[in-house]
């Protein structure tokens, strides 16, 4: 149990070392801060949407109803993410 834990917090650590160095080098540049920051919450959204078929399908659909508000959140990201210019645009104005 302790390998398995400490192989999973290993794995942690590695993304968020990749993550925290990729983000202002990478993705700032070439996306923008609110398309940047869209794209951070599509992909933390997908892992969710990707854990909930870790829980044990419950007999009252509460699986199902996190898969729809996880797939909702990802879509309004994305949404987002494409009127990123109109945000930025009604912000500064």
């Amino acid at each position: 149990f302790k390998d398995i834990v400490g192989r999973g917090f290993a794995y942690d650590y590695l993304g968020a070392l990749v993550a925290s160095v990729l983000f202002p080098l990478a993705l700032m540049p070439l996306l923008g801060l609110v398309r940047t920051c869209a794209f951070t919450g599509v992909c933390s959204g997908g892992v969710a949407f990707a854990g909930t078929w870790a829980l044990p399908e419950a007999q009252d659909g509460k699986a199902s109803s996190l898969r729809a508000l996880c797939a909702g959140a990802v879509v309004v990201l994305l949404v987002v993410a494409a009127g990123a210019d109109r945000f930025v645009v009604a912000a500064a104005d």
